[in-house]
């Protein structure tokens, strides 16, 4: 297994809720959760979220995970975020050959998690559209 870890400039991430929840991640003992959250090294707890989407400098990462230490109850749908504070984006990949001879095959797992450590919400996806439905004018007019 290889594993990347990249501290990403924050005015280069872009998040868009797409209509989710965020959950206080647990600290695990012996295959089981405990009530203890894990604490990111501000004393603030790790929130993972679902139903975002995120890009980094123009690029999305389809299928990230992404946490922060913003305590959002739901991440509503259309709903832009800006990062702010420690942005790290982690790259997991693992790779293997599996079978013999002519039944070989190989399988790759990729898994990338953006740490953004706060979330500031500038605006909705509707009020952006709503605000460039104006016809711009030509030069002409």
């Amino acid at each position: 297994m290889y594993e990347v870890k990249l501290p990403v400039p924050s005015d280069s991430v872009l998040i868009i809720g797409t209509g989710g929840e965020s959950r206080e991640q647990k600290e695990w003992a012996g295959g089981v959760a405990t009530d203890n959250p894990i604490l990111h090294s501000n004393g603030s707890s790790i929130r993972r979220l679902s139903g975002v989407s995120v890009s980094v400098a123009g690029q999305g990462l389809d299928g990230a995970e992404v946490s922060t230490t913003t305590p959002l109850d739901n991440v509503p749908a259309g709903a832009v975020f800006r990062a702010s504070g420690e942005v790290m984006v982690n790259v997991r990949g693992k790779a293997e050959i599996k079978g013999r001879g002519a039944d070989q095959r190989a399988r790759a797992e990729v898994t990338i998690r953006v740490f953004v450590e706060t979330l500031e919400p500038v605006g909705d996806v509707n009020s952006l559209l709503k605000a460039g439905t104006g016809r711009a004018k030509s030069a002409d007019q």
